[in-house]
């Protein structure tokens, strides 16, 4: 995710106000799989507890964001998936989307929500590679320009009220903030001077915005030399919690690159201060992501921490030991015992389960549901959420697997007449899952090897947009029918069905045997047509 992480890096300086886009659901590091770990809902993007450069080389909900290596192509099949280059980004809404004339504030506060879900899909095609760079910066400084312009207009407007105008501000401080990060050299002056001026404010709002990009600028100051001591940024930061309110996403990394700056210049008391404090102020935040940053922060230069992570290096590969990975994260609880970290144990569990090492997957569960006995169930509901849903997936084996509320898009229902019988794989996907783009090829494959032996595939799509699903599935031309959701107002992952399977990140494959009951959960990559083939020869 090359250009999310450029982007995160540069607005680090205090610049990221509005935090949109970058995928950063970070669960404890457990490394990736050949198969890759699963993609979350693309409705839970938001910042969530640990990135790990184990579990995600270059970082939705999940349990993963979703790698920059492109999908794999089929040359021999029209129908498979496309590659970047192949990709029309020309009607995606960063392309699109153009200033509006209109001064309503309620309008200009619409635009400014429209360039901000632009941005995020700007940020979301760029960690894909779906597109180069040069078209990555000049989308974003136009969007940048965009927003600065809105907000300048709504902030001006007559017809503002007070917490209009306000908004207005802060959109164009974050549209410099968004710019500068790109490179834009006379954008970062105007920052500086714009942030200056909100320094002095009344409001204490903006005051307080204006203070956290100012500790960019003397983060800045310091690495050019005009600085020679951290004395003046220590001090910047000291005042930078004054409020109990303030203690959000865009502190959190003003103060994470801060203590960074310090620790590689070589003012190690500071760094180690301001890393204190970042700990001390995040420890029990009210928001879970926030308290998982903090958890690593404090954690990860342990041993038990690094035992940990080498102990499940090798998950998904045959050399992988499951008693070594369960001891070795039994023993980081034993280290610190604490909310944060069940609630980063809790957080692994869905990828060590979709890895396919689901007894182990259970194990981890147990001990977590055993755990969760220390806390109150209100402290626990996050932890419990994910232990339920790792449940619901888990019980499938075996079973018949419950497909209701599901229509094709050719407009007809589901009916399990037409796979009775058969060996049937079952494919939530999405058509923004990278992950779920590699697994067709290996799907095609089966489905020419195995249709006429009583092989079937039931593609399940889990797009929130259904034009986006529509679209994919018509350009694909599926020798085999896809299915959405039969309620428009529950759709992709807030599905009745998705919510009773606990389908909280994709691709979840499944096969059915011939029996109609699960025989298999997160079968993918390689290990699927072997899995087929069993299937077949075991049966007539």
């Amino acid at each position: 995710m090359k250009f999310c992480k450029r982007w995160q890096t540069a607005t680090r300086l205090g610049f990221a106000l509005l935090l949109i886009g970058c995928d950063s659901s970070r669960p404890i590091p457990v490394p990736e799989t050949s198969t890759g770990a699963p993609t979350a809902s693309l409705a839970s993007t938001t910042p969530s507890s640990l990135e790990s450069d184990a579990l995600n080389s270059d970082s939705l909900r999940t349990a993963d964001p979703q790698s920059a290596t492109p999908p794999q192509r089929d040359s021999g099949n029209s129908g498979a998936p496309r590659a970047p280059d192949e990709i029309d980004l020309s009607q995606r809404s960063f392309m699109t989307l153009q200033p509006i004339t209109s001064s309503s504030p309620e309008e200009l506060i619409a635009h400014l929500r429209q360039i901000d879900s632009a941005l995020q899909d700007l940020v979301l095609a760029g960690s894909h590679d779906f597109l180069d760079e040069q078209t990555f910066k000049q989308s974003g400084l136009r969007l940048g320009r965009m927003k600065q312009a809105a907000g300048l207009q709504l902030a001006q407007s007559p017809e503002s009220s007070v917490s209009e105008s306000k908004a207005g501000v802060i959109a164009q401080l974050v549209a410099l903030s968004h710019m500068s990060g790109l490179g834009d050299v006379p954008a970062a002056q105007e920052l500086e001077r714009f942030a200056g001026e909100m320094s002095t404010s009344a409001d204490a709002d903006l005051a307080h915005q204006a203070q956290v990009v100012m500790i960019g600028f003397e983060l800045q100051s310091l690495q050019n030399g005009v600085r020679s001591t951290p004395e003046t940024l220590l001090s910047q930061v000291d005042k930078l919690f004054a409020r109990p309110e303030d203690r959000g996403f865009p502190e959190f990394m003003v103060l994470q690159q801060a203590q960074q700056v310090l620790h590689q210049m070589g003012f190690g008391e500071a760094a180690d201060q301001v890393k204190e404090k970042v700990i001390e102020a995040y420890r029990t935040s009210p928001d879970p992501q926030l308290r998982g940053e903090a958890w690593l922060i404090e954690t990860q230069e342990s041993q038990a921490y690094q035992n940990f992570l080498q102990a499940f290096r090798g998950l998904g590969s045959e050399s992988f030991d499951s008693a070594a990975a369960l001891v070795a994260l039994r023993g980081l609880y034993e280290e610190f015992p604490s909310l944060q970290t069940l609630e980063q144990i809790a957080s692994t569990i869905a990828n060590i389960e979709y890895s396919g090492q689901v007894a182990l997957s259970q194990d981890v569960a147990k001990f977590t549901q055993q755990t969760m006995a220390d806390y109150s169930s209100q402290e626990v509901a996050g932890v419990k959420h994910a232990l339920d849903a790792h449940a619901a997936r888990t019980a499938l084996l075996g079973h018949e697997l419950p497909l209701v509320g599901l229509i094709g898009f050719d407009g007809q229902p589901l009916l399990w007449d037409d796979y009775q019988g058969k060996v049937v794989l079952v494919d939530f996907w999405a058509s923004w899952c990278v992950k779920c783009m590699r697994e067709l090829p290996g799907i095609r494959q089966c489905y020419t090897a195995y249709a006429d032996r009583g092989f079937d595939v039931l593609s399940v799509n889990m797009d929130e947009n259904l034009a986006s699903g529509r679209t994919f599935v018509e350009q694909q031309h599926f020798p085999w029918r896809s299915f959405h959701s039969d309620d428009p107002q529950a759709i992709g992952f807030k599905s009745p069905l998705a919510q009773q399977l606990g389908v909280n990140a994709i691709p979840f494959m499944l096969i059915i045997g011939r029996d109609g009951r699960v025989a298999a959960l997160h079968v993918r990559g390689e290990q699927l047509k072997p899995a087929i083939a069993k299937l077949i020869e075991a049966t007539p």
